[in-house]
């Protein structure tokens, strides 16, 4: 008891006694009852008993506190065994302070500790109402010492086993890194985001195998999905276990076929999405070339980039680094040496064509929100993608090496951002000489 007040933490197997005794959680009469049963074991009961029966020395009440003491060791082993873990994790405090986070609470001492405790204390009582001589005290108390150290070391079925790290874990984001490997086990796959996710309370040293009866346990309670059985599920352990699909899907059949349904229907609802976005692309009006180009390619479907850029880069002929300012830069185009950045928006639907002529072709604004050209020098190679990769665009420069002027069209259909909006992109090239900016149309951006 004193070691108990120590710690500040006046609890010895409330979540104990509640689990092996109540099952998994008790409701409001039981909870009373096992606070009632941890107020007398661990918060002054036994030993003010004990103190009234040594200062009263009566042979009736030491027999009668001793026989207490022993049924409050024997219910504190119980306890403790038969909650789920190896009873060598009992021999430490509970709680494990690196792996707690806000809003934890310490479990306590031990039970078998309180156990030894009563054990040894209903020995001497016995002792001292003179129930047994003092050498057969002596055999009495090696027995129960011998059979104490053997209920304390981890017996065949309660074996400490393996422990896996999280470090030891493939990601969670599934980057394995050095080549291919194998998937891990079911088991071990739960296991393993158990230990990273953290979602489960568990403590680093408990053994793989008390992890996953664990979590077998959590999918009985899924599968049954009994709001009375969750509800008290959650009291007790703190767990919402609906909420627990994705991590208990490699053991548990009924979870596993949920996010099966969950991925199948995403899965869809992207295809249908896509689909969707292909058809604005079909549906946006096609430029019609007023001269006759070399080659006209009209993306099919979107353009994605991850941040809105397309990019043409030939360190041959650039001058800096990729990631330097450019001389020219507005809303739609920036343009160096040898290097030219076209911005559109991110999240928008871009629809992309791109045409190369032999000659300058005639300017056209109508339609367009934003016309510019820029000159390009190339080394043979003239084409635009996003700088984080992705497919590329066609090679606009169909002659070879040479300077290109590259004239940038754009135009955006709706209320930037919107659901409906969509995104023309219409991208030229020509061989022609000159790097100046001309801009040609240019309305504010939305």
């Amino acid at each position: 008891m004193a070691v108990t007040f120590w710690y500040d933490m006046p609890r010895w197997a409330a979540g104990n006694w509640s689990a092996v005794f109540f099952g998994y959680g008790p409701d409001l009469a039981e909870l009373l009852l096992s606070w009632i049963v941890d107020l007398l074991v661990d918060m002054g009961g036994l030993p003010l008993l004990v103190l009234v029966a040594v200062l009263r020395r009566t042979s009736g009440l030491l027999r009668v506190t001793a026989w207490v003491l022993l049924a409050a060791a024997v219910a504190g082993v119980a306890a403790a065994l038969a909650g789920g873990f190896a009873p060598g994790a009992y021999l430490r405090r509970y709680a494990d302070y690196s792996a707690m986070e806000p809003g934890d609470v310490p479990a306590g001492v031990s039970p078998l500790w309180f156990g030894a405790a009563y054990a040894v204390s209903a020995l001497l009582l016995m002792w001292l109402a003179g129930g047994v001589g003092r050498s057969r005290f002596w055999g009495v108390v090696t027995a129960a010492a011998t059979a104490g150290l053997l209920g304390f070391l981890p017996a065949a079925d309660h074996a400490g086993g393996r422990v896996t790290a999280a470090a030891g874990c493939a990601p969670l984001d599934g980057s394995r890194g050095g080549g291919e490997q194998r998937e891990p086990a079911p088991e071990t796959a739960f296991v393993c985001q158990v230990r990273q996710s953290r979602v489960l309370k568990v403590a680093p040293e408990i053994p793989d195998r008390f992890v996953v009866d664990y979590g077998r346990r959590l999918c009985d309670v899924y599968t049954r999905d009994d709001p009375a059985e969750l509800a008290r599920v959650r009291r007790t352990d703190g767990v919402a276990v609906r909420e627990l699909s994705y991590l208990l899907a490699d053991i548990c059949p009924g979870a596993a076929a949920v996010v099966r349904a969950a991925n199948e229907r995403q899965e869809r609802e992207y295809q249908e999405w896509e689909a969707a976005e292909r058809r604005k692309c079909a549906e946006a009006p096609r430029h019609r070339p007023l001269i006759t180009p070399v080659a006209v390619v009209v993306r099919p479907e979107p353009t994605w980039t991850d941040y809105g850029d397309l990019e043409a880069y030939e360190p041959e002929t650039a001058e800096g680094d990729p990631g330097d300012d450019l001389p020219y830069e507005d809303d739609v185009l920036s343009a160096g040496p040898g290097h030219l950045l076209v911005h559109t928006h991110p999240d928008v639907t871009l629809c992309v064509t791109t045409e190369t002529y032999r000659r300058r072709p005639p300017v056209e604004t109508r339609g367009w929100d934003h016309v510019v050209e820029a000159g390009y020098l190339s080394a043979g190679e003239l084409v635009f993608q996003d700088p984080l990769g992705g497919v590329p665009l066609p090679d606009l420069a169909v002659p070879g090496a040479g300077h290109y002027r590259v004239r940038v069209h754009y135009a955006m259909r709706g209320s930037q951002g919107g659901e409906d909006d969509v995104q023309r992109l219409l991208i030229m090239a020509y061989p022609g000489r000159g790097d100046d900016v001309v801009v040609h149309r240019k309305r504010a951006m939305r």
